[in-house]
């Protein structure tokens, strides 16, 4: 289990209060879709609301019964799919780019002094990409409560895999600090895809890749001590 607290997020229904100072009343919800804890939050603190047409898209596939319901409709879950292929982006950005400094990003929100952020563009796309990813698993889970025919519960499986791919990526490439979460992400794909899948090749892939470079980091330390 993810460690509240720690860069996840939450899902919780929300009632806006105030005008000029923007606050929510949010109610948290578990695992299993039951409230448990209250909090007021500021704007600053949401990340994304769910987007209604894709439970409505949920439903009506819940309640067709034609021949063709088995097949897989990129229409579905589409505020997921939309947040995985920003995220695959923002990777794919952060392999490319290697300015060196604090360079400014497009849309980047003016930040207080007190604040920690990412020193250079790079990491800023990688940070970005995790937030994404975060993101989607928590929608793929609130959808996954929700859902009723085994075709929904494979396709958000098969999102909530590839999400945890590209996080655990995005973690392996930010350095050694984030390579315990890189594994556990790899290793929970390990544990629950199938055999088949190619997400549990490349998560068993991306596991070696981590332990190797583990050793390279501890030799260094050794020679260097």
């Amino acid at each position: 289990e993810e460690e509240k607290g720690e860069g996840e997020t939450m899902v919780g229904g929300a009632r806006r209060i105030g005008e000029e100072k923007v606050k929510y009343d949010v109610t948290f919800l578990d695992e299993e879709g039951m409230p448990y804890e209250e909090e007021c939050i500021s704007d600053k603190d949401v990340i994304l609301a769910i987007w209604e047409d894709d439970e409505q898209r949920n439903e009506q596939h819940n309640e067709q019964q034609d021949e063709q319901e088995d097949h897989e409709d990129h229409a579905r879950f589409l505020q997921i799919r939309i947040l995985l292929n920003l995220s695959r982006s923002l990777l794919r950005l952060a392999s490319a780019d290697r300015t060196r400094g604090s360079g400014s990003c497009f849309g980047d929100r003016p930040s207080s002094r007190s604040s920690p952020s990412p020193s250079n563009r790079r990491d800023k796309y990688l940070s970005s990409a995790i937030v994404g990813c975060t993101a989607a698993i928590s929608l793929c889970r609130y959808h996954g409560r929700r859902r009723i025919r085994e075709t929904l519960s494979r396709e958000s499986t098969s999102l909530e895999e590839t999400a945890l791919l590209i996080r655990a990526n995005a973690r392996f490439e930010m350095g050694i600090d984030q390579f315990p979460k890189a594994m556990r992400d790899a290793r929970r794909i390990v544990e629950t895809a199938a055999p088949s899948e190619g997400r549990r090749r490349q998560a068993a892939e991306l596991m070696n890749e981590i332990e190797c470079a583990k050793r390279c980091r501890r030799r260094l330390d050794r020679k260097l001590s």
